[in-house]
């Protein structure tokens, strides 16, 4: 069941925290211990712009919803990814209250602040992207469309050559352990510096293929990733930390690799457990209700009430409890003993059309996903506090929105900014490229921003700039196509609600005389830099753009950096390996290594090319 607050209760539970706050300063270090952070997939899609302050919350009427957005894990995790730790031990009484990051002391609760900068480096010369390592992730025939790795991060910004990892899944069906077998989900750690990184883990659990991104556990210690196959599987895997889990050093026999996988110690698939031993990793799978495909959605975990959504190829959203702190469970008319439900798995099209990722927003209580026939749904889950059609959640919303072109279709999740309770879709129809806004409740605002002729083949969700993040205006930056070439566009966002079109500049990114799918957008900024940077980061599989000889980009795959300012075009200040494949390259994770000896690196992966890659620059 999801949790639900007395207004009464939260405004004076905040108080007392806050009246209490001289009182709490001797144990104010614990408060700046770090537990470790994930980035995956769900932090590319589920944002926030400013919530404002406590006071501005109060003096408005909306401090249940800014109570909401402050205890959101992926709010607080968002907020030290872009902003380091304050150098000093003190924070600010709002803060205290919510449990977000220190501040310095003696500073009025007022607007969300960006936390100060560090104290300043000497400059570096900015230098071209280079590849730091590339690991192979097996052998067979890929996916298409592009999903995201997911990073762990033990202690941000500091980066941790032994305690962080990233995991990748292998797009390949899975082959049992053997002479020459293959992994279905593969982890890397020690992979900072020179040389290859290790192994960290690399496991088969069955005959499927990982074809969508995975999801992080908030202590990193779980992994949960869908099996693809005629009847899908949903999975969580504990990371074994003993015994042999396909890890080890890369280069030194007897080497690990995709090749040389190995089950986790415990496999549970079904309620029914296998014992494989020489680890102590625990594997649970579901065998998802219906026996149906997913091929398109990754699982999103509403970490607060441990609860994960998946939509399937047949039209449907399942929902999964206890997914990381208990034995998981699907919902189903045979289970629907609280915290589940009846009418689950809920009914979307009930039809044939592949479902996108589902995109839950704990402030309006809403589930958001897109289909591959170009409409975007909402599914009101229990506790569900904004309508979007319908009255007795768990329920399909009778809300839904679409291009008016024809042929249209929904690639990518949908991006919601929480804080404005705004949804946004990249819809490609046979006509054009469009970037759709609308309100949570799918119908009182909406504004549709078309872009010459359709993608290629798929379409990606864009990203915001740091203005978006720390106030609610600035710019969405999309990748689209014109006639003749990929072409970068900015739309323009003011007080949360977007412009009909782009703001009149764009850039082309591939080389003029052919188009090429962009991967999703990623943005990253970096505070660990003087001056601090806001970069922009994309991954084309064919036709790269080139404006000198000295970059290293000349109409070959790529990845391109760009560096982000209120002029346009953006500065284009790196490139990177001619050599990728020229089928579909995966999306971009950039972790927050904001100083330290390894900088901050890019990891994603050549699908087509069977091949996982980290890079580095020490000016990212």
């Amino acid at each position: 069941m999801h949790r639900t607050f007395s207004k009464f209760a939260i405004v004076g539970a905040a108080f007392a925290v806050i009246v209490g706050l001289t009182a709490l300063i001797p144990g104010q270090e614990a408060l700046r211990r770090r537990t470790g952070m994930p980035q995956d997939w769900t932090h590319h899609h589920l944002v926030f712009s400013n919530p404002g302050s406590f006071a501005e919350a109060t003096r408005k009427g909306s401090f249940v919803k800014w109570y909401r957005i402050m205890n959101d894990p992926r709010f607080q995790m968002q907020r030290l990814r872009r902003y380091a730790a304050s150098p000093s031990g003190m924070v600010e009484a709002e803060d205290l209250a919510i449990g977000v990051l220190p501040q310095l002391p003696g500073e009025a609760i007022g607007k969300l602040r960006l936390v100060p900068k560090p104290k300043p480096k000497p400059k570096r010369k900015p230098i071209t992207l280079h590849n730091d390592w590339s690991v192979s992730l097996g052998s067979g025939t890929p996916g298409t469309d592009a999903w995201y790795p997911a990073k762990w991060t033990f202690n941000p910004p500091v980066l941790s050559l032994a305690y962080d990892f990233v995991v990748f899944p292998t797009d390949v069906a899975g082959v049992p352990p053997g002479v020459s077998g293959q992994a279905n989900i593969i982890g890397f750690y020690y992979m900072y510096g020179s040389g290859l990184p290790w192994f960290f883990f690399s496991h088969y659990v069955g005959p499927g293929i990982v074809q969508t991104s995975p999801t992080l556990s908030k202590d990193g210690t779980k992994v949960a990733y869908v099996e693809s196959s005629g009847a899908s599987v949903f999975h969580v895997l504990k990371i074994g930390t003993s015994g042999n889990t396909g890890d080890g050093p890369i280069p030194t026999p007897p080497y690990a690799s995709a090749s040389k996988p190995v089950y986790p110690g415990t496999v549970t698939l079904n309620g029914s457990t296998t014992t494989y031993g020489g680890n102590n990793a625990v594997d649970v799978g579901i065998t998802m209700s219906g026996g149906v495909s997913v091929t398109r959605s990754s699982p999103f975990v509403d970490y607060t009430n441990d609860v994960a959504y998946v939509g399937d190829d047949s039209g449907y959203l399942h929902k999964f409890t206890e997914v990381f702190t208990g034995t998981p469970a699907e919902c189903t008319s045979t289970n629907t003993a609280p915290p589940c439900e009846s009418g689950w798995p809920l009914t979307v099209t009930g039809t044939a059309t592949t479902l996108t990722g589902p995109v839950y927003d704990a402030t309006s209580g809403n589930i958001f996903l897109g289909s591959s026939n170009g409409t975007l749904y909402c599914v009101r889950e229990t506790g569900s506090s904004v309508d979007c059609g319908c009255s007795s959640p768990p329920c399909l919303g009778s809300n839904t929105v679409t291009s008016s072109g024809g042929s249209s279709v929904i690639f990518d999740a949908p991006l919601v900014d929480s804080t404005a309770g705004m949804v946004y879709a990249t819809i490609n129809d046979s006509s054009n490229s469009n970037v759709l806004q609308v309100s949570t409740d799918l119908i009182s605002t909406k504004v549709t921003a078309t872009f010459g002729a359709p993608a290629q083949t798929e379409l990606y969700d864009g990203d915001f700039d740091n203005s978006f993040y720390t106030t609610d205006s600035g710019y969405l930056y999309f990748c689209g196509n014109s006639t003749v070439a990929t072409t970068l566009y900015r739309i323009a966002i003011s007080s949360g609600v977007m412009s009909g079109s782009n703001d009149g500049n764009t850039l082309a990114v591939t080389n003029g005389t052919a188009n090429s799918d962009c991967s999703p957008l990623s943005e990253f900024y970096n505070t660990g830099y003087v001056p601090t940077k806001d970069l922009l980061l994309l991954a084309l599989p064919s036709f790269g753009y080139v404006n000198t000889p000295s970059l290293l980009c000349n109409s070959v795959p790529c990845v391109e950096n760009f560096s982000l300012g209120s002029s346009f075009p953006p500065i284009l200040n790196g490139f990177t390996i001619g050599s990728l494949s020229t089928t579909t390259l995966s999306a971009i994770i950039i972790d927050s290594g904001n100083g330290g000896s390894y900088y901050s690196n890019i990891y994603f992966a050549d699908i087509g090319g069977h091949t996982a890659y980290q890079l580095s620059q020490a000016a990212l």
